[in-house]
Parts: structure tokens; C-alpha cells; sequence
């Protein structure tokens, strides 16, 4: 459960729009933590991608999925990064 001293802060600092390509999420990220860095993200580099691994099922390695907004309800899917 997250309130305003456990929500992380997302701070620009002068940071242009579309300095932040891309966010990847560890495939450990606490499901509260990735929601509040997502919407940040969203509302503060709105070019960015964002990504979230998974542990490999064939091999011992990382994959990376694209998260997808879908505009009518701000649900995601994802899309298998390749």
C-alpha cells in the first residue's frame, strides 16, 4: 500500500521531455512500485518506452516485454521486445 512517504518521487530537474528514452523494470519490481514509477513516467517523459523483464524460460537470461497502453482505459499489455 502506498501514501505520499512511500511513494517514490519522480523529479525532472530541468530534464527535457524526451532526454528519458526508456525505463526497464526488473523482473522483482514490487507490483505498487512499478505502477507509481509508470504513471510518473508517463506524466513526466510521455516519449519514453517503458519495459519489464522476466526471467527466460529456455535459457538463463532476462527478456524484456514492452509495455502497451491501451488508450481507452489505460490498461497495459505487453508486446515481447525483440
Amino acid at each position: 500500500m502506498s501514501n505520499d512517504k512511500t511513494k517514490p518521487e519522480v523529479l525532472k530537474l530541468g530534464i527535457e521531455d524526451d532526454t528519458i528514452t526508456a525505463l526497464y523494470l526488473g523482473c522483482r519490481t514490487e507490483d505498487h512500485l512499478k505502477d507509481d514509477l509508470i504513471f510518473e513516467i508517463q506524466h513526466k517523459f510521455p516519449n519514453a518506452k517503458i519495459y519489464k523483464s522476466k526471467i527466460g524460460q529456455n535459457n538463463f537470461a532476462l527478456e524484456f516485454e514492452q509495455l502497451l497502453s491501451s488508450s481507452h482505459n489505460g490498461q497495459y499489455t505487453t508486446n515481447k521486445a525483440g
